[in-house]
């Protein structure tokens, strides 16, 4: 199977038929993906044999930094953000530098991860509903309810639209926003969701 047959079935969110189609990917971008499935699925073990085994494999190419982009998630994910931050100091382009606000934000380092995730600029899906979610938990910790809800609700829209309703990237986006109605004492409204 094919990374290609992996992405369609992420997209139908069987997320254990891609993994499955990626059981004998040796290549970087199929490890990639991966170790974002395995994470998604909770196994961080091999999500993160899978992240090292892409970044031996993207040494010197432009990969390296999607590589590195996973490790850290995979840090993040096991509670890590300060390792997490740590790989990505340095490291360019839009993925990392999410990943790194992400630490960031977990890190309560709250400016220098709004900074970075309003930097952030892609057509990107994954990406521009990290920076979303971002945003909103910021806005969150800093008791801003209304702009956390106004981000949040725009991390569901984007995630329904491009990854499905039944998408754990859209099961993210309306945790984050239900926590927001926690915080706010609008409980009625977090049962709805």
């Amino acid at each position: 199977m094919t990374l290609g047959c992996a992405y369609e079935l992420r997209a139908r969110c069987d997320y254990r038929g891609a993994l499955a189609a990626l059981a004998q990917a040796e290549d970087a971008p199929s490890l990639i993906e991966r170790s974002r499935l395995h994470e998604d699925v909770g196994d961080y073990e091999a999500a993160g044999r899978d992240a090292e085994r892409a970044v031996a494999l993207a040494e010197g190419t432009p990969l390296i930094a999607s590589a590195l982009t996973r490790i850290a998630g995979v840090a993040r994910a096991q509670r890590r953000p300060r390792e997490a931050e740590r790989i990505l100091r340095g490291v360019s382009g839009v993925e990392p530098v999410v990943e790194r606000a992400g630490a960031l934000e977990e890190l309560a380092r709250l400016d220098e991860a709004e900074r970075l995730f309003r930097s952030a600029v892609s057509d990107d899906a994954r990406v521009f509903v990290a920076v979303r979610m971002g945003l909103g938990g910021i806005a969150r910790s800093r008791g801003h309810y209304d702009e956390a809800e106004r981000e949040l609700r725009t991390a569901i829209a984007e995630a329904e639209a491009n990854f499905g309703t039944g998408s754990l990237e859209t099961a993210a986006a309306l945790n984050a926003l239900g926590m927001v109605f926690k915080y706010s004492g609008r409980f009625d409204e977090g049962v709805e969701l």
